[in-house]
């Protein structure tokens, strides 16, 4: 199963996203700032990255980029309460591959996962 960082500022949403992803049998990481996600990144190889855009520090736009830039080539998903249209526009510039909006489809997001190489 694929290894994912889980970028996420909520304490509960974070717990409840990685519970279930290592329910499905992934590896997860996960951060809830944008410095904390940039530095488990550095330390580690990933396969995905579902990352929130609203962030303590910084914005996932932003840490996206940042990601790519390093490197990063593999699946990128936004999961995030901020759903207009602009910002499905500036997600896909900032490199996401998807988008799931909050509160987050298990339907969906199994289906997003599914498509990660070794998901």
């Amino acid at each position: 199963m694929p290894a994912i960082l889980l970028v996420e500022d909520h304490c509960d949403t974070r717990s409840s996203l990685t519970r279930l992803l290592r329910v499905w049998g992934h590896r997860v990481a996960s951060a809830e700032s944008a410095t904390e996600a940039m530095s488990v990144f550095e330390q580690g190889r990933y396969d995905a990255i579902l990352c929130d855009i609203g962030l303590p520090d910084g914005n996932g736009f932003d840490l996206m980029r940042q990601m790519r830039s390093r490197g990063f080539a593999g699946t990128s998903v936004a999961v995030t309460a901020w759903t207009s249209e602009d910002d499905r526009r500036a997600a896909t510039v900032a490199g996401f591959d998807d988008f799931i909006p909050k509160p987050v489809s298990v339907t969906k997001l199994r289906k997003v996962l599914s498509t990660i190489p070794n998901g």
